[in-house]
């Protein structure tokens, strides 16, 4: 239940992980644009204006298309960090013991909450491509879906349940399923030590 909940708040706070090739000098980000169209060609020009392309430019705060038709992920290298809280730090908890974690492979990870037009173009044409409570037309595009469960991420059946130790199986319907479809990129969750690792950016 505890893992269930976790993977919903990654999902709330950073969204999405996956796992790419080592570069010799990465791009700092990688896109995807074009989230309501069909198919996941890859690359630019992909089918229906589905596409993803890499970049080192700075997302545009001014232009609203980062937060709801393009999708933002930030490069992080693999590396050594010290996990966990220490133990007179306010509200540390007894399972946040300080240990060693190292990631051994890069991984890209969403730079912006996953709001709810990103949800909606994801979803198009399923039942729950609507879910969040706060929808006032006029401003619910850029704002964060905030109903959403692990069923409605990952799926409920043997293929999406008991993230990560069944691997990144998904089911086809959940919006982990359809994102993938989509982009033909292998999106899933943060792993918890890849949230932590990506929030501390560096520091300590």
């Amino acid at each position: 239940m505890m893992k269930r909940l976790l993977s919903l708040l990654y999902l709330m706070g950073i969204l999405f992980a996956f796992q790419t090739r080592l570069h010799a000098d990465p791009p700092k980000y990688l896109v995807v644009y074009g989230l309501g169209g069909m198919g996941g060609m890859g690359g630019m020009g992909g089918m229906g204006g589905m596409g993803y392309y890499y970049t080192d430019e700075e997302p545009d705060l001014t232009n609203d298309a980062c937060r709801t038709t393009q999708l933002w992920l930030r490069y992080i290298p693999a590396g050594t960090f010290t996990m966990g809280s220490p133990t007179n730090e306010l509200v540390h908890q007894n399972d946040e013991v300080q240990h060693e974690v190292t990631l051994t492979r890069p991984f890209y990870i969403g730079v912006f909450e996953c709001t709810q037009k990103q949800w909606e173009l994801v979803m198009e044409g399923s039942m729950i491509s609507k879910p969040s409570h706060f929808d006032n037309a006029a401003y619910y595009a850029t704002r964060p879906v905030e109903k959403v469960s692990y069923d409605m991420i990952r799926g409920s059946t043997e293929e999406g349940i008991d993230w990560p130790t069944t691997g990144h199986a998904v089911d086809e319907t959940s919006f982990m399923g359809r994102l993938r479809a989509k982009t033909g990129l292998m999106f899933d969750l943060p792993t918890e030590a890849q949230w932590e690792y990506a929030c501390r950016a560096g520091t300590t």
